[in-house]
């Protein structure tokens, strides 16, 4: 028995391979079976399928996960098929506005047969870049970008003895500091009418963030962090601080750092919502 109360999030990724020339045979009835596939150079994707609502008392699932690959595969995947092979035949471009509506289409499919939980719907656009929509804002979608940058710090707070700094950060205030691979994700909140210029909003992300950090000391080499601390925490505020009102056309709703793999922060500005 499964008891408490509160609202669980789901999600499940799904992989699709489209040869948009050829349309697959009729699916398989083993659950789960990832029929969209290709035996040529195909599209590979994944599409994330994120509901939102009670567990099962049966089962403790919000959601069985094979129902969701099967209803990706049943209904999700030949909307991708018809979609792309008519973008294909005509020659254009698959856009993020065209990215939207496939997605709008999707959702149309498969929200039913979710009982009304699904929350929100992402598609994978080459290897760093995620594209969403979500339940609530019909007419936004949400693109995230992330990018690497390596760099080195010290966690030390000047106003603490040296005992006191070691106390509190450990090994972390080495005075020559320690180093990380760093994952920066960037999420823009996009209305779903507009084309922002994401090459120009691509280069201001690496001027004012990305290449001021990559390979830098940030102790001694960042002015901001002069007087604070470079805990993760404080370089997406960094980032946030130095991106804010600089990307026509895009709202920034979020950002995320990764320190390791098991380590990241996301800072959400004044004003955003922390559980969208």
């Amino acid at each position: 028995m499964i008891s408490g109360s509160g609202v669980y999030r789901l999600t499940r990724f799904v992989p699709i391979t489209i040869d948009p020339f050829t349309r697959p045979k009729a699916p398989g009835s083993q659950a789960g079976q990832l029929i969209w596939t290709c035996h040529g150079l195909g599209i590979s994707t994944d599409l994330g399928v994120t509901v939102a609502g009670p567990a099962d008392p049966r089962t403790g699932f919000v959601v069985d996960i094979r129902q969701i690959d099967q209803l990706v595969n049943r209904l999700a995947a030949p909307v991708f098929f018809e979609q792309v092979q008519a973008y294909y035949c005509a020659a254009r471009s698959i856009d993020p506005q065209a990215i939207v509506r496939l997605l709008s289409l999707v959702w149309q499919r498969i929200e039913g047969p979710l009982g009304g939980m699904l929350a929100a719907l992402d598609i994978r656009l080459g290897h760093c870049c995620r594209l969403s929509i979500h339940q609530k804002e019909a007419m936004m979608y949400y693109l995230t970008r992330w990018f690497e940058f390596s760099a080195a710090h010290t966690l030390w707070n000047r106003s603490l003895s040296e005992a006191q700094n070691h106390a509190l950060f450990g090994i972390c205030a080495n005075p020559n500091g320690h180093g990380h691979n760093y994952r920066l994700e960037i999420t823009l909140r996009i209305a779903a009418d507009s084309d922002p210029d994401m090459v120009a909003i691509e280069r201001i992300i690496r001027q004012q963030v990305v290449d001021v950090l990559d390979h830098k000391n940030l102790n001694l080499d960042v002015p901001f962090f002069a007087d604070v601390i470079p805990t993760m925490e404080q370089i997406a505020r960094f980032a946030w601080e130095s991106l804010e009102g600089r990307l026509s056309g895009a709202q920034l709703d979020c950002i995320k750092v990764w320190e390791s793999e098991r380590s990241s922060c996301a800072f959400y500005g004044p004003g955003r919502c922390v559980d969208n």
